[in-house]
């Protein structure tokens, strides 16, 4: 009797241990999609959109934009990149707008993108791009320090301005906390 006793234990501590078991944070995984991988997920959507009614994206429906390298944008983690940003040249060789590939979760997804112009705030030698919402693009030299002022566009306003390291540092793990 006691043997079997031990037996529904176990069985019971299988099934429970079993039924604890959840879905990583997406925060915790290292493993994002490539820039290749963001790269093939832009290129269909403007071929997806050739010849559609609605014509927002027009200049893309006639051309085959190069989108050149994508730029890493962090916010997350200062090592792996959370989005990749493309900066499409069209044929007349001006910028024809961005488009955002999300990298992380289950599968690469356009989050942000424009026909015209170019992204609020773009990366300049030695610096990096850090996206947080509800925050702001800042642009952080690569050398910060904590004397280091850091250039940054709130979302809404469109003017650049600077912050200070701490404040990024708040704003950094604020985000991080989401």
């Amino acid at each position: 009797m006691r043997g079997f006793h031990l037996s529904i234990v176990i069985f019971c501590s299988i099934i429970f241990l079993g039924g604890c078991s959840h879905e990583a944070n997406p925060k915790d995984v290292t493993d994002r999609f490539s820039v290749d991988e963001a790269r093939e997920v832009a290129v269909q959507y403007i071929k997806d959109r050739r010849g559609t009614p609605d014509g927002w994206e027009e200049k893309w429906a006639k051309e085959d934009p190069l989108l050149g390298e994508g730029i890493p944008l962090f916010a997350s983690r200062d090592d792996v990149p959370d989005q990749f940003l493309f900066l499409p040249t069209c044929s007349d060789s001006m910028p024809c707008g961005y488009i955002m590939i999300s990298v992380t979760g289950a599968t690469p997804k356009i989050i942000e993108l424009s026909e015209q112009g170019r992204p609020p705030l773009q990366p300049l030698p030695d610096t990096k791009l850090y996206l947080f919402s509800p925050f702001g693009w800042y642009r952080v030299p690569n050398n910060i320090t904590s004397t280091t002022n850091i250039e940054i566009i709130h979302f809404g306003k469109g003017n650049i301005q600077t912050t200070t390291y701490d404040q990024f540092q708040k704003n950094l793990l604020l985000r991080r906390a989401e």
